[in-house]
């Protein structure tokens, strides 16, 4: 029942840190890492303070924020990435369909107007990319898009194109 338990706990931050955008390139390792120097640093600097004659009852405390302190970081870093995903995503399918128009293929499209633009859709998209280059289906690396981000506008283009892709039609009638 153990390693499920790991599994499971590992597949939950794998996700947290997808939805965060894996900042300064955090890994599970890392992450659980972080909590426990931080726990660790916490609780022993509250320890010697206690032994200096302060109060026993700030040393839990410690401990929990500093195990806990991380997670609540993650959960805003990954708040705030989706929230910005939201606000830039009109004007990249804007640009977007701008591009297809003027004649380039979509994957060259989504790659210039990726590179233009900047940001965290950006990033999401070359990574999407990336992964068709590597051999993913266009279908498997916006799916795997689309796990990666808790946004529903984004959640809702992805359907339109799979969809679209799926009847033959142009994405913008779908």
């Amino acid at each position: 029942v153990a390693p499920s338990i790991r599994g499971r706990q590992r597949e939950r931050i794998t996700h947290r840190l997808d939805l965060a955008g894996r900042p300064g390139g955090m890994t599970v390792q890392r992450f659980i890492g972080l909590k426990a120097a931080l726990a660790t640093l916490l609780g022993g600097g509250l320890a010697l303070l206690t032994l200096a004659g302060g109060s026993p009852l700030l040393l839990p405390l410690a401990v929990v924020l500093g195990w806990f302190g991380p997670d609540v970081w993650l959960a805003r870093e990954a708040r705030m990435r989706q929230e910005r995903i939201e606000r830039d995503l009109p004007d990249f399918l804007d640009i977007l369909a701008v591009t297809v128009r003027a004649g380039l293929g979509y994957r060259a499209a989504l790659g210039r107007v990726a590179e233009a633009l900047g940001g965290p859709i950006a990033d999401e998209m070359l990574t999407a990319l990336r992964q068709m280059e590597l051999g993913a289906s266009r279908r498997q690396a916006f799916l795997a898009l689309r796990e990666r981000s808790s946004s529903e506008s984004l959640a809702t283009f992805i359907a339109a194109q799979l969809q679209a892709e799926e009847l033959g039609v142009p994405l913008s009638q779908a």
